[in-house]
């Protein structure tokens, strides 16, 4: 009897949940005159109401979901869908997707026939992928503080412009490639387009976006990691505007779509890749000036050189262009991959906790916090904790 009582309770612990029903979800619209933590009688079918809590941060007519399980009381509360895929960031993607093709021809075919129009053609890309990062994290970030670092990263490029140009005066290897190889194929190439991938271009162009958003990793701007995640965006675009301005002009509209597809989503990507690593250091890490800009740095790094490297050597190598344009293309993709994955992780970690803590403007209205404004570098209250 005791064999026969351990078989029985075994297979009854395996069966008894898959007999409890699954909570089902619903989502409703949030009537007039209902404030937060009001509770909310919501009919879900002809026969049935649940009472419902209305979560803070809430407004009347938005829409939220909430789950209701058979086998509880139906009381509701509000939950956030952190699936890698789910029908919210399928349909916002693929919304943005459309946009951002469709203005990205109008305005490069446009420049085919207006050259005025080029630099709107190149600027234009960036600002898009702004744009949607500001409406997907509106309540943490403001419109000032994207711009603020959009310049700052455009004004740190001045120094690596001139640091660029003292680098390209030094006439040894591996600063000067060997142009006595037709292909590039040599072994003195592969090494020069290594390191100017990586470090020339890699290392030097994402320190470059670090500093724009190093002056506020700690500053009351800052209340949740996704408002790092905008700003790191907003200071990679700011870097792809310019670049992209510098390679359109020069080589015209069809430069313009292949970088608007490759280029600017690469460096809007290592940015926001840079923002989840410091976003993460900042709000996990108990002493929180102790951060390891190793880590911080390494993971763009690699991306931006590794894209680059494929390009480099595509454009050296005769016959490879379109195999190692395509590395590069896979590279790109992998990396957003990751990024959704570690945004899916990340949301996870830090869920949203309401409006009055973590609403920048409702934070800026109250006066808890100061409105954003540009600062030097080296001053010391940028660093203030």
């Amino acid at each position: 009897w005791g064999k026969q009582k351990k078989e029985f309770l075994f297979y009854f612990k395996m069966i008894v949940p898959l007999l409890q029903p699954e909570p089902e979800q619903y989502t409703i619209t949030i009537p007039e005159n209902c404030e937060p933590g009001q509770i909310i009688s919501a009919r879900i079918t002809n026969t049935k109401t649940v009472d419902v809590k209305i979560p803070e941060g809430a407004k009347a007519g938005e829409n939220f979901t909430f789950v209701v399980s058979r086998s509880t009381v139906p009381v509701a509360i509000p939950i956030e869908d952190h699936r890698f895929f789910n029908a919210k960031c399928l349909n916002r993607s693929g919304i943005f997707f459309v946009i951002f093709m469709c203005v990205v021809l109008i305005t490069s075919i446009a420049s085919l026939f207006v050259t005025a129009l080029l630099p709107i053609a190149a600027v234009t890309p960036p600002i898009l992928i702004m744009e949607m990062m500001r409406r997907l994290y509106k309540q943490h970030v403001t419109r000032c503080q994207m711009t603020i670092s959009f310049f700052e990263c455009v004004l740190w490029m001045t120094l690596l412009f001139f640091i660029l140009f003292g680098l390209g005066q030094i006439p040894v290897y591996p600063f000067q490639i060997p142009s006595h190889e037709k292909d590039g194929s040599c072994i003195k190439c592969i090494g020069g387009y290594a390191f100017t991938s990586y470090f020339t271009a890699g290392t030097l162009e994402e320190i470059t976006k670090f500093l724009a958003i190093r002056r506020i990793l700690y500053s009351d701007q800052v209340q949740n990691p996704r408002a790092l995640w905008v700003y790191s965006v907003c200071a990679g675009a700011g870097f792809a505007a310019v670049e992209n301005i510098l390679y359109v002009i020069g080589g015209g509209g069809m430069v313009a779509i292949m970088r608007a597809l490759l280029s600017i989503p690469l460096h809007c990507s290592t940015g926001f890749v840079m923002g989840l690593v410091m976003g993460k250091s900042r709000f996990s890490c108990k002493n929180r000036k102790n951060l390891n800009y190793f880590w911080i740095l390494f993971p763009p790094i690699f991306i931006h050189g590794t894209y680059d490297f494929a390009i480099f050597t595509g454009s050296g190598i005769g016959g490879a262009t379109s195999a190692l344009i395509i590395l590069s293309f896979v590279c790109l993709v992998s990396t957003l991959v990751w990024i959704r994955w570690e945004v899916t992780k990340q949301e996870e970690r830090f869920p949203l906790i309401g409006e009055s803590t973590e609403n920048i403007h409702s934070l800026i209205e109250s006066g808890e916090v100061l409105r954003p404004f540009p600062c030097c570098e080296l001053c010391v209250c940028c660093y203030s904790e």
